[in-house]
């Protein structure tokens, strides 16, 4: 057991209260682990530690809590928690318990019943993306005879987009690490990886839209899970990024084909490039 762990830990519903005319209920998804160094940064630990009290492996408890907020004409959840989509090493790190379902069903709140959620920690692609693409497929597994093949078409594309966005970033901080010690040529290389990785970055993400625009378009219920324009939406965003991704492709490729093979001088230490015409500067 963790040392700054209670018994009060384990209660499925914190408190509950009013608010004008909205009831306020705060659920718990449980407790976490995670390093105290790691959430403090360069705050001391002899500082932090009269406060938090850390394991044998320098983990902090923190708490996962979830306010569920009914005003009468929707129920409203703020935080959803950590979720049960972790692998089995990170459950094992963070010693989370998943038991946010459970709070709910004690809290007396459905889920069906829940019609906005709100997550207010940061604007990230593992918090915002994830449980948007999340949500998204969540539903569509929820239509009858709704196909394995397209939910695991619109998994695997998501994972592709993210893994594309990440490459150009990586480019594009090694170009600007110590930009004095590379020559023109290599730093514009990696640029040019970068942009044109960034670019292409549409591709799976076209799949994805209209997959999800196929899905939606197969529910045939009395009450569908999402309204039919959204599905032939989904589609003509998907295949509106063709045309725009293609038209700046296209004159990047013959920009690049026809750029002066010297493209800088150096300068000291530095290598410059006009950017108006891709000369040296200074010709």
């Amino acid at each position: 057991m963790h040392p700054a762990a209670r018994p009060t830990d384990s209660g499925l519903v914190r408190a509950r209260t009013s608010l004008g005319d909205f009831e306020l209920t705060i659920c718990s998804d449980g407790t976490y682990l995670l390093d105290g160094g790691a959430m403090f940064g360069v705050v001391p630990k002899t500082l932090w530690q009269r406060r938090m009290a850390a394991d044998d492996e320098n983990r902090i408890l923190l708490g996962l809590n979830t306010v569920v907020v009914r005003t009468g004409k929707h129920t409203v959840v703020i935080e959803t928690g950590i979720g049960n989509k972790q692998s089995p090493k990170m459950r094992a790190i963070h010693e989370n318990q998943e038991q946010l379902p459970a709070s709910l069903a004690s809290a007396g709140v459905r889920p069906e019943e829940v019609d906005v959620v709100i997550n207010t920690n940061g604007l990230s692609l593992e918090v915002v993306g994830g449980r948007l693409v999340d949500g998204v497929i969540g539903q569509i597994k929820r239509i009858p005879d709704i196909s394995p093949t397209l939910i695991q078409f619109q998994t695997l594309s998501v994972a592709a987009s993210v893994l594309i966005i990440v490459f150009p970033i990586m480019f594009w901080w090694t170009a600007a690490f110590r930009p004095e010690t590379r020559s023109a040529e290599s730093v514009q290389l990696l640029n040019d990886l970068a942009s044109m990785c960034f670019i292409i970055g549409f591709t799976p993400y076209v799949a994805w839209a209209v997959a999800v625009g196929m899905a939606v378009l197969s529910d045939h219920t009395p009450e569908p899970r999402f309204p039919r324009w959204s599905g032939y939406l989904s589609i003509f965003v998907g295949l509106a990024q063709m045309p725009v991704k293609t038209g700046v492709m296209c004159p990047m490729y013959m920009a690049a084909k026809n750029f002066p093979a010297k493209l800088a001088t150096p300068v000291g230490n530095r290598a410059v490039i006009d950017l108006a015409t891709g000369a040296p500067a200074g010709s």
